[in-house]
């Protein structure tokens, strides 16, 4: 993956005009998130203006975040909300099954046809260090097939158990564990899954996570930006200098 692919992912979006904000600041991930009932949950009318949004703006994609729920609700709000991304926040052992379907089939509801089939990119939440084994099990395993797509398709997003909880992840760890695995010749490059970070990023120590961890290909923040004084019943909870700062000091790091 190339420079001009690094992903700043903006997270917890819920107004149309926090999205504008981030989209004209330059990030190229807008991150909704999908499961009922959260503080940063995105109302689904919201979440199609968002979508329009993102679909007007060139290079920037549209995120989906889910956890806990079944594969044809997430494939079923996925198609509603125009969604180009779906991010799987939880260890449902179906979530290789979508992938993998999805890449093969697209969307598959009873009212798809093949013309209609949307693919989708999936980013997948795993815990360091607790599912390493698992990163270098999947490695493995994809690599006995011929499916390259599942390299191009699914990335694997480092964050804590539940995520938007502020909690940083071990830097210095990440960066062994990737190097180990993935700086050398175990794999070939073409059969390595690309990683974004989360987890307790903000604009003053984004540039340093990615100074430690070279090898990551993104970033992604939700609580690093909002603002410190929420107004009851706004929508609007991004920090426009936060998002500026984070978004600059990601792409100097980057870049």
């Amino acid at each position: 993956m190339t420079s001009k692919n690094k992903i700043i992912k903006i997270c917890g979006v819920k107004s149309v005009q926090d999205c504008a904000t981030a989209i004209s600041l330059n990030a190229n991930n807008i991150g909704i998130i999908c499961v009922p009932n959260k503080k940063r949950t995105c109302a689904p009318l919201t979440a199609k203006e968002i979508s329009n949004l993102v679909h007007q703006s060139k290079d920037v994609e549209l995120v989906g975040v889910f956890q806990k729920q079944g594969i044809e609700e997430i494939l079923d709000i996925s198609k509603d909300y125009g969604l180009d991304i779906i991010q799987i926040h939880d260890d449902n052992p179906q979530w290789i099954e979508l992938v993998i379907n999805n890449i093969k089939y697209g969307n598959v509801t009873t009212d798809d046809d093949d013309d209609t089939r949307k693919k989708y990119k999936f980013y997948k939440r795993m815990c360091f260090p607790r599912d390493c084994d698992e990163i270098i099990r999947l490695t493995e395993y994809f690599n006995t097939t011929t499916n390259n797509k599942v390299f191009e398709n699914l990335l694997i997003l480092f964050d804590g158990e539940q995520g938007g909880t502020g909690e940083q992840l071990n830097w210095p760890g990440i960066q062994a564990f990737l190097k180990k695995y993935y700086d050398n010749t175990n794999f070939p490059e073409n059969k390595k899954f690309n990683f974004i970070l989360a987890g307790g990023l903000t604009p003053d120590n984004v540039s340093q996570a990615i100074k430690t961890i070279p090898l990551i290909t993104g970033v992604d923040v939700s609580g690093g930006v909002e603002k410190s004084n929420q107004v009851i019943g706004s929508n609007n909870t991004k920090d426009l200098i936060k998002l500026q700062n984070f978004i600059k000091n990601s792409q100097q790091a980057f870049f």
